[in-house]
């Protein structure tokens, strides 16, 4: 009933937030740089909630072999318009790639639509998928608290949000087996800001 709900509302939106959100943000671009430098060059990367396909197509342009993973059908549509790469519809708790096929995953804006309760499974997924010291990039909007919010871009489309403060998701990465190299926050609006966190993936300590 969840993914059922989250897939409905973004169906329902996806042509109206690819339109708003087409160009990338000057914090997320700076991000991305960053991401890109810690890979090597041609890096597979994973884009997990790649959503209409902008953070796709500026990883495609700077020569890196892309797969696209999302659970809306109307969002992987309106980014099979822009981008080349391969694309999939799939939960990200549950990712049916090898293990270590993957020199960097890509986690921009998603994982905030999980529930607490379920982050850790889908970091034991991103973590699995890397290779040996491969990079984890997410980005999780600050605050606390979690639930539905009914509204979403003008539109009747409940969405489930999960906000964090940095030494949550700090705690989160180490118990899930990554090392934090990197992190920055970006506000949105004097309400609103992004918690950006670089990782890479550690030996876990049982």
């Amino acid at each position: 009933m969840f993914n059922q709900q989250m897939q409905s509302a973004y169906d329902q939106i996806a042509p109206h937030f690819a339109r708003v959100n087409a160009t990338m943000p000057e914090s997320v671009g700076t991000a991305a740089d960053q991401f890109l430098h810690m890979l090597p060059p041609g890096a597979h990367v994973l884009d997990v909630g790649c959503g209409h396909g902008r953070d796709i197509m500026w990883f495609e342009v700077r020569g890196c072999a892309v797969t696209g993973a999302d659970l809306s059908y109307g969002m992987l549509a309106q980014a099979r318009q822009i981008v080349q790469s391969p694309l999939v519809q799939m939960d990200m708790r549950n990712l049916p790639f090898c293990p270590a096929a993957f020199d960097g995953v890509w986690c921009n804006a998603a994982l905030l639509h999980l529930p607490k309760c379920d982050v850790p499974r889908a970091l034991a997924e991103f973590r699995r998928l890397l290779k040996p010291e491969g990079v984890l990039f997410i980005s999780l909007q600050g605050g606390e608290g979690e639930g539905w919010e009914p509204l979403s871009y003008e539109h009747n489309a409940p969405r489930f949000f999960a906000r964090y403060v940095p030494e949550e998701v700090m705690a989160m990465l180490a118990q899930c087996g990554f090392t934090i190299v990197a992190q920055s926050s970006s506000y949105q609006s004097p309400t609103r800001y992004w918690l950006h966190f670089f990782a890479m993936k550690g030996n876990l300590k049982m």
